[in-house]
């Protein structure tokens, strides 16, 4: 997300299908917080004068900040299971001039708005829904990606982003096709310019079975063999053949690695545990805009 991207809304909304276990909440916290702090630099380095005769004192970039209104970020994670409580503290914990920082990034981690961040628009903000995509209502799921603001009458929120990440395989191997009409459900209710973010385990894990597999030897064989789909071709023909002209493909990557730096990340929890290097694909879509729109 650039900042061009958002510059224009009040606040932006990204929806998180599958977040429960708040990783994607960590990540974008870190992003919005860096992509303000780029905002706020920017716009002091702007207001610097070369001109030693000018005798009127430049604002400071923190001055220059509180000046301007930088829109916020609201996240909506939903699972199928409660993971209200881990939410909370998450969202509770980056906010917290308790947790240990770095020169680069002083705690508090977030410390983006003022006053209460549940009702502050400029802020970062999170809320929890339980709910199961497949089988949610349609007006519920209109409720779930579009978050209504606190002022009746106001426009809800716009959406910038719905990320699925490692949740497809699972929706896809509970039922094709209801996963199939959710995608397709979620792209009526998407604003063009928006953005699917797909990620996923690459190999095997990838690849959904449909079918029986063969009988043993000497018996009968099922009518209906086992077939193997890949996640990518399931995905890209939902999106890009079923809903033609509805979405655009700007990024796709099969397999892509993520590698720590040893020397500067760590996290030891136990013997044998830690963070590891791991392999994932990605797959990037944005909502186009139709003669319907």
């Amino acid at each position: 997300m650039k900042q061009a991207d958002v510059a224009s809304a009040e606040s932006n909304h990204v929806v998180c299908i599958g977040g429960g276990a708040g990783a994607e909440i960590v990540a974008l916290a870190a992003a919005w917080r860096d992509l303000m702090d780029e905002e706020r630099i920017s716009a002091g380095i702007a207001g610097v004068s070369l001109d030693e005769s000018a005798n009127t004192e430049q604002p400071s970039p923190d001055a220059v900040s509180e000046s301007k209104s930088n829109p916020g970020l609201s996240v909506t994670t939903v699972d199928i299971a409660d993971w209200s409580s881990v939410v909370h503290r998450l969202s509770t914990t980056i906010r917290s001039p308790a947790v240990p920082g770095s020169k680069s990034h002083p705690t508090p981690l977030l410390g983006l708005g003022k006053g209460n961040p549940a009702e502050d628009k400029n802020g970062f903000n999170v809320r929890f829904e339980r709910s199961d995509v497949l089988t949610v209502p349609d007006d519920e799921l209109k409720r779930l990606l579009h978050l209504e603001t606190a002022d009746k009458g106001s426009s809800p929120n716009a959406t910038v982003m719905v990320t699925l990440m490692f949740t497809l395989n699972e929706l896809f191997s509970t039922s094709m096709a209801k996963t199939t009409g959710f995608l397709l459900r979620t792209t009526d209710l998407l604003q063009p310019g928006t953005l699917l973010v797909v990620i996923d385990s690459p190999g095997s894990y990838s690849t959904l079975k449909l079918g029986k597999s063969k009988g043993a030897e000497g018996e009968a064989s099922p009518a209906v063999q086992e077939r193997q789909y890949p996640m990518k071709f399931l995905l890209n023909h939902t999106l890009l053949t079923v809903a033609e002209g509805k979405w655009e493909s700007i990024y796709s990557q099969d397999s892509r690695w993520w590698r720590r730096d040893a020397a500067r990340l760590g996290y030891d929890v136990g013997e044998g545990a830690g963070l590891e290097d791991m392999r994932y694909r990605v797959h990037i879509y944005r909502r186009l805009a139709t003669s319907s729109q």
